[in-house]
């Protein structure tokens, strides 16, 4: 759609799509389908602009009861005066949405995943922010401030992060919405991220239990790492990583093009509920054939312990600990995960260990022999013992970033 020369074409098929498209999955290309249109209007040629026309009405009247559910959600068309029947007939139902609604709904629409739809969602957003600014003001400064408010600064905020890179002009429509929100009183309006995380208290026994860690790990750890990988050599061990664990968690057995309310077994529900960009990312390896023909031997060859020194640089003992941790995983299901983890622990992005080092360090501690009880808990103790040496500003920093990892491992076990 960027692209002019291509604009008309890419609607072309865009519509021929939507004819031929399940009633369950439509629902997810309507706000698309509106924000395209809106956005790309003058771009395209009176006959897409005719065909435009045209697919709006067809959705209109196939999905109407679907179009009235998601008023709120649908992105505006009143900038188009061809289409300002259609537009007439959503406003007359979006009237009759409180205020406070509307607040909301542009928080989960600048939430979306989409460019084009937290593009558009923004740019409407300004003249509504424009228009409610007494209700913006009463809110930030009542006795009991509105979650909308908070709400809506951080889908904002989140949304700039996530299009910085590749969509500029979404961080400058962000800036100007937040300008218009203004400055937040942080004691009385909290715009906290939420932090998702995992826990596995079966110690990697219960299979639910890992599965959901196993995607947990997929979406927020490797699918990021396989986007930022600067070489092909790194991309292909982690794409056959990512495809040996999608087998384990049998996601390469479903079939997604099937409609969803047909396949309501818990393997896909799991699947359906990675976000849809990791999704795009991880289907090509659902099928796919990666091997290798060497690699982490089939023996592993443990380490002598203690791994840390005064002269250990955080990123090369972090990777050698978790490296050799994962070696020694305890149970199947542990095994199966921590030897296709094994190889792309040393040599690539630091998040991977860093993320594992826990889990990988709990299983050894609870379902290992002694002398590896002992060991993991030594190496966490010779980190925190060791002194830092005056006037090395490298080393102490090094020191301390291995002292933060020690520490949290210790309070994790001791929760444990």
């Amino acid at each position: 759609m960027e692209d002019d020369q291509l604009c008309d074409q890419t609607f072309s098929v865009w519509a021929a799509l939507l004819a031929v498209v399940n009633e369950v999955d439509i629902e997810s290309l309507v706000d698309q389908t509106f924000a395209i249109i809106a956005q790309n209007w003058g771009s395209f040629s009176e006959e897409t602009q005719l065909k435009a026309h045209d697919t709006v009405g067809s959705l209109i009247k196939t999905h109407s009861s679907l179009l009235r559910e998601r008023i709120d959600f649908l992105p505006s068309l009143a900038s188009i005066p061809l289409m300002s029947k259609y537009d007439g007939e959503i406003s007359r139902f979006r009237l009759k949405v409180e205020l406070g609604n509307h607040f909301d709904t542009f928080s989960r629409r600048c939430a979306d995943e989409n460019a084009a739809v937290v593009a558009q969602a923004l740019k409407e957003l300004i003249p509504f922010l424009e228009t409610n600014q007494r209700f913006l003001h009463d809110s930030a400064i009542s006795q009991k401030p509105t979650r909308l408010l908070s709400q809506l600064t951080r889908s904002i905020l989140d949304a700039c992060v996530r299009f910085t890179e590749d969509h500029p002009a979404i961080t400058l429509l962000c800036a100007r919405c937040l300008g218009l929100i203004g400055c937040l009183d942080p004691h009385r309006v909290e715009a906290v991220r939420e932090k998702r995380d995992i826990l596995v208290l079966s110690n990697f026994e219960m299979t639910n239990e890992v599965v959901n860690f196993t995607a947990f790990l997929l979406e927020r750890i490797l699918v990021k790492v396989f986007h930022s990988a600067t070489s092909a050599k790194a991309q292909g061990y982690l794409a056959y990583v990512m495809q040996e664990l999608l087998k384990f968690c049998e996601f390469s057995g479903i079939d997604i093009h099937l409609p969803r309310n047909s396949q309501s077994d818990p393997t896909y529900q799991r699947w359906s509920e990675i976000s849809e960009s990791a999704r795009n990312t991880l289907t090509p390896f659902l099928k796919s054939k990666y091997i290798f023909k060497s690699g982490v031997p089939s023996i592993p060859e443990l380490q002598t312990y203690p791994l840390f020194s005064a002269n250990s640089n955080h990123g090369n003992w972090l990777r050698t600990f978790v490296f050799d941790l994962l070696q020694r995983g305890k149970g199947d299901n542990a095994q199966k995960i921590f030897r296709a983890l094994a190889r792309i622990i040393r040599g690539h992005d630091l998040s991977i260990a860093s993320f594992i080092l826990r889990f990988a360090a709990l299983n050894v501690i609870v379902s290992g022999d002694d002398q590896e009880t002992a060991e993991v808990g030594q190496e966490l103790l010779t980190v925190l013992e060791s002194e830092i040496q005056e006037g090395d500003h490298v080393g102490a920093e090094n020191l301390k970033q291995c002292s933060e990892v020690s520490q949290c491992e210790i309070f994790v076990s001791a929760r444990f």
